[in-house]
């Protein structure tokens, strides 16, 4: 018997059947979300489609029967929700209720059943929750009022998750900015009591009147200023106001004051924002006209004060000058009237600075050896354009901050022979320095006892130097190396007496001391001496008779039986012979000619 897939469809190319065995099995792997899209196996039909399979056997008369077989595709987990659009960036407005409608979130899957079924996460990217929530079905609502003023942005992430084993998602971003309404009243930083001088030329202002809307959106928090009402009423139009930038105004004089006919204004302003419906606040205004007169402010006091260096903190209070301005023709003094300070001169680097108080603070370190003192000459000036002047005397007191400084110019003292020889104790003078005055500059010298070493060596010494003054001392630490020559042994001369004394040994040595050395071959000998001592020169001597008096090397060329023998180097200073060393040579084999 044989079998075969009688159908010519698109179905049936996807299968094929085994002639003998009847065993169907695909043609290909079997995407179901590809063949839905050639409308096979449609979830409609539940994912089902049929071919017909025949069987004939195989002797005459042939017999033949065919039978349809339903073939479902079962779906499996293999695609992504999709959300229908990537980044997203949507506005809401503030103020809102809760629950308010901010987006619906739509997301498809190409998967059937619960692989095909979605749900939705929300996350807000910020360190706190966002203030949203969003449904199984993608909608986004409002959990709280919102204020553009305390957040204008939420960036939220949106997962969309399916229901399959295991489970798929994708996720995109959503921005979400709130949008301002103009909810937040303007209001003036402050109450303004202002001064102008009745001298005062038209046009001239007055101190910048400010005030903040706290909106987000510039509309909304744009202010434009108006006088509202004058007092007294006759005051009309001597006043007038101008923007001086988004949130502030400057009030300026149409007409000439006088203090004898008027000292005092009072005006309310307004501030006005630029939102619909636009939101005000008012505030008081006070001028007080200033009367000028010919007499300058006068200082009562001598400003004469010390500070200590190091222990001034930036912004400390110096000290205070005050000026009282004076009414013209008599002594009257009159309190309460507006002096503008200044340091004019001597204020080295900007080191101090005033307030319109007369108080001098300090606005950079001072160091008394760099400026032991500053002579500032500081002014009061009134309204009226008249000025006094003081001269301020600033001392520095001395704090112990310097260490002492070794001004020697190295650190390593030879100490020659002749000095050992005759007993000398003051190899080198140590010179320090010490930038503080008074007892911080007075210094202590503290050397340890110390002995020369029997070699002729170097030896190290520490030296501390530092100054008496102040609660903390300061030091400084120097390492001294006294560099000791070799000295002669039994050939140094004593003054005195004239007899030869010896005090230290210098190693002197021959290399190699026992040679063997073939005859016609080179013979090398070095003098070698342990010390930091250079001799002048070496003598080389063979048998007692001296052959070189050059470099400490010896080289005998060609070498003959001759050569055997004792050879003698001695190291030769300034001062006489050192120890000499010997080494025995000898000369084997045939000398070839």
């Amino acid at each position: 018997m044989t079998y075969s897939i009688i159908q010519n469809t698109t179905t049936a190319s996807l299968f094929s059947i085994d002639a003998n065995t009847g065993e169907i099995s695909t043609t290909r792997v079997l995407d179901r979300e590809q063949l839905q899209d050639q409308n096979l196996f449609l979830p409609s039909n539940g994912s089902i489609e049929t071919i017909s399979i025949i069987a004939t056997d195989l002797v005459t008369p042939y017999y033949s029967a065919v039978i349809s077989i339903h073939i479902q595709l079962v779906d499996i987990n293999d695609n992504d929700p999709i959300i229908q659009t990537s980044n997203m960036s949507i506005t809401v407005r503030e103020n809102q209720p809760v629950s308010e409608l901010v987006h619906t979130v739509v997301a498809t899957d190409r998967d059937i059943g619960p692989n095909g079924q979605i749900s939705f996460t929300l996350h807000g990217l910020e360190s706190s929750p966002p203030p949203f929530a969003i449904s199984s079905a993608g909608i986004i609502r409002t959990t709280v009022v919102l204020d553009a003023e305390n957040v204008s942005t939420f960036t939220l992430l949106v997962t969309a998750y399916d229901s399959g084993n295991p489970q798929r998602n994708s996720s995109v971003t959503l921005v979400v900015e709130v949008l301002d309404l103009n909810d937040n009243i303007p209001f003036f930083t402050q109450s303004y009591s202002l001064f102008i001088p009745e001298n005062a030329p038209i046009g001239s202002t007055l101190p910048v009147l400010e005030a903040v809307d706290y909106d987000r959106d510039k509309r909304n928090s744009y202010i434009s200023f108006r006088i509202i009402s004058h007092n007294p009423p006759n005051a009309q139009g001597l006043f007038n106001i101008t923007s001086n930038g988004p949130n502030s105004s400057i009030i300026s004089i149409t007409r000439q004051l006088d203090f004898e006919t008027l000292s005092l204004y009072r005006l309310v302003v307004e501030a006005i924002d630029n939102g619909m419906p636009s939101l005000s606040s008012r505030a008081n205004v006070t001028i007080n006209v200033l009367d000028v007169d010919e007499t300058p402010p006068r200082f009562f006091d001598v400003c004469m004060v010390n500070i200590r260096e190091n222990m001034a903190p930036i912004g400390m209070t110096v000290t205070q000058c005050t000026a009282v301005d004076v009414r013209d023709g008599s002594d009257t003094l009159l309190f309460g009237v507006l002096l503008t300070y200044n340091i004019i001169m001597g204020n080295v680097n900007d080191t101090f600075t005033i307030d319109n108080t007369g108080i001098i603070l300090l606005q950079r370190p001072v160091d008394r050896e760099t400026i032991a003192s500053y002579e500032l000459n500081i002014s009061a000036t009134d309204p009226g354009g008249l000025t006094a002047y003081q001269e301020v005397t600033i001392f520095i007191i001395d704090d112990n901050d310097n260490p002492p400084i070794i001004t020697n110019p190295n650190s390593t003292v030879i100490v020659s022979a002749s000095d050992i020889l005759n007993n000398v104790t003051h190899f080198f003078t140590l010179i320090a320095t010490d930038a503080d005055i008074g007892i911080n500059r007075e210094l202590n010298f503290s050397v340890p006892s110390f002995r020369i070493n029997e070699n002729g060596s170097s030896t190290e010494v520490t030296v501390t130097v530092s100054n008496t003054g102040g609660t903390f001392l300061r030091s400084t630490i120097m390492t001294l190396e006294l560099k000791i020559p070799c000295v002669l042994q039994n050939h140094e001369m004593n003054s005195s007496s004239g007899q030869l004394t010896s005090l230290f040994l210098c190693n002197v040595s021959i290399m190699p001391n026992d040679l063997k050395v073939m005859a016609g071959h080179t013979l090398e000998l070095a003098c070698q001496i342990t010390s930091n001592f250079v001799p002048d020169s070496y003598l080389f001597s063979h048998n007692g008779t001296i052959i070189s008096m050059t470099s400490r090397i010896l080289i005998v060329e060609n070498v003959t039986y001759d050569g055997s023998g004792v050879y003698a180097c001695t190291a030769v200073t300034q001062f006489g012979m050192l120890q000499s060393a010997i080494g025995v040579v000898r000369v084997k084999g045939i000398m070839y000619l």
